[in-house]
């Protein structure tokens, strides 16, 4: 089910008070459309009836595909410490309700397959996960290729150094785009052969899906990767 409220929402530019839109889910198999206005970051648009200016609305919602079996929770853009309380709080609150009844919450059935659950605490962390999931990629393979790109080409350290690696899936095509320090954007080449390695290496570890929320990004990569390291004594 896609829920949604009315808020009142007042300008940081003039000061103007007026309602608006706040979606608590989207289900993009019922309205197709948010799931486009997420992937253009329309989405995320609130303009003043007054002055014009248009300012991005970030708030925590639930992202839900059934087709893809997958959600996303997007979390408010905070502070780590109280990022980790609204996950902490969100893991509580979905272990609390029927996993039988709760839309919001499906079961996990072997029959239906295994839902993926995650979250997020940016836009575009958001939009990766869906071009990931609806495409068939695992995102910690995806992960992991990041890390080497980072370890590769170098990572935060310098107005030239790489400040974050997205995935994107464009014409049909999974691609690399590459944020830089001084502002700039490049792409990086997608090697499916070493993400192929990557994903067939990850089955030869208990990586438990559960049915909780799960963070995903490049801390998960770091310490999966440390972990690794010191099993083998390197």
């Amino acid at each position: 089910m896609t829920r949604q409220r009315s808020e009142t929402i007042t300008c940081p530019d003039c000061g103007h008070e007026q309602r608006t839109t706040i979606w608590e889910s989207v289900n993009a198999d019922l309205n197709p459309e948010l799931r486009k206005d997420i992937l253009d970051w329309s989405f995320f648009d609130h303009t003043c009836k007054k002055c014009g200016e248009t300012k991005k609305l970030l708030y925590p919602f639930l992202y839900h595909d059934m087709n893809n079996m997958f959600m996303v929770y997007m979390l408010l853009p905070v502070d780590d410490e109280d990022s980790e309380k609204s996950l902490k709080k969100l893991r509580d609150m979905q272990q609390a309700v029927d996993m039988t009844i709760s839309e919001d919450f499906p079961p996990v059935d072997k029959k239906f397959g295994t839902y993926k659950y995650r979250a997020v605490t940016e836009p575009n962390e958001l939009v990766e996960k869906l071009y990931i999931f609806e495409n068939g990629f695992s995102d910690y393979a995806i992960e992991l290729l990041k890390r080497l790109m980072y370890l590769a080409i170098g990572g935060k350290g310098g107005a030239d150094s790489i400040e974050k690696i997205l995935f994107q899936y464009d014409s049909g095509e999974p691609g690399l785009v590459a944020f830089m320090g001084n502002g700039e954007m490049g792409t990086i080449d997608f090697n499916q052969e070493l993400y192929d390695d990557l994903e067939h290496m990850l089955k030869d570890y208990s990586i438990d899906e559960g049915n909780t929320y799960q963070v995903v990004d490049q801390g998960w990569a770091h310490a999966f990767d440390n972990s690794m390291r010191k099993q083998s004594g390197s």
